[in-house]
């Protein structure tokens, strides 16, 4: 998932958003920050968090704004799929990966 966080004061910056990377595996993002933060001048927070858990939208957004960050804008690309016959999945597999796209994201006020 990337949240657009507020826009940062860098100097060397005419437009675009900071922004925050989540995934439960923050070392997979750590490389695409830096290459980010070099490309284009925004700062990048990777957070670690599962996004299929229940309720993570709300301590993603707790944690977030724990740390100062607030969010303007949301990509959401969490998910996950399956290869077997739906006759062969597990119904709560299938619950879950439901649930992710929609409900995983911050929630809003």
């Amino acid at each position: 998932m990337t949240i657009a966080a507020r826009p940062s004061s860098s100097p060397e910056r005419t437009r675009g958003s900071d922004l925050v990377l989540v995934a439960r595996r923050a070392d997979r993002l750590k490389d695409l920050a830096d290459e980010l933060t070099r490309a284009h001048g925004v700062t990048v927070t990777v957070v670690a968090h599962d996004l299929g858990l229940p309720d993570a939208g709300r301590t993603l957004r707790a944690e977030l704004e724990s740390r100062g960050i607030y969010a303007t804008g949301l990509v959401n690309n969490a998910g996950f799929g399956t290869h077997n016959a739906l006759t062969d999945e597990d119904p709560d597999r299938l619950q879950s990966m439901r649930a992710s796209p929609t409900s995983a994201g911050p929630t809003p006020t």
